[in-house]
């Protein structure tokens, strides 16, 4: 590393100390608030926004326990996706073209997650639906809320009617007549 001559500097520094001493404090705040700029531009960077936040939650939190929630919790999360993707499209709507290929991604990212959970919301329906068709005095915590599918399914087992209680669920849940017939008989 190179040596600085120190006499020229210091000869600098004595004849012009008047000139240094006023710069000096505004040197230094200026300083200071560019330090201050650089960590909010830093930190600002780190902030993500709400729905990239929520796709974080719904993959790592929300998916993986998708059965341990109730009726109620799914068709909020089923919502919640319904108008993320809205957004996304609005958005697309608005934007330029360039960034098509980016909200498309979006979609198809936030679609995914939508088909899961309408599939777990299927999934579990057809199960409680068996679980109340197989006991009568059953009483379900999945369906707190939404407790006209339960008085349905019930006038329906009530009614003894095998080809409108088939009907019902192929309906609610999307499943084969004949897979119901095997399960509900």
């Amino acid at each position: 590393m190179p040596k600085v001559p120190l006499q020229p500097a210091a000869k600098f520094v004595k004849e012009n100390w008047k000139i240094i001493a006023t710069a000096a404090p505004v040197v230094g705040e200026t300083t200071k608030k560019a330090f201050t700029i650089g960590r909010k531009f830093i930190e600002g960077s780190r902030k993500t926004n709400y729905r990239k936040t929520k796709f974080i939650n719904y993959n790592k939190e929300i998916l993986p326990n998708l059965e341990s929630k109730n009726r109620i919790q799914l068709h909020k999360y089923e919502s919640e996706v319904k108008q993320f993707i809205k957004q996304i499209n609005s958005e697309e709507e608005k934007g330029s073209n360039i960034k098509k290929p980016l909200h498309s991604k979006r979609i198809n990212k936030w679609n995914e997650i939508l088909v899961q959970l309408q599939d777990m919301i299927k999934l579990l329906d057809y199960q409680e639906y068996l679980r109340i068709y197989n006991d009568p005095i059953y009483e379900s915590a999945y369906f707190k809320g939404f407790e006209r599918n339960i008085v349905k399914i019930k006038e329906h087992i009530n009614n003894q009617n095998q080809k409108e209680l088939f009907q019902f669920i192929n309906i609610q849940t999307n499943k084969s007549i004949d897979e119901i017939q095997r399960d509900f008989l």
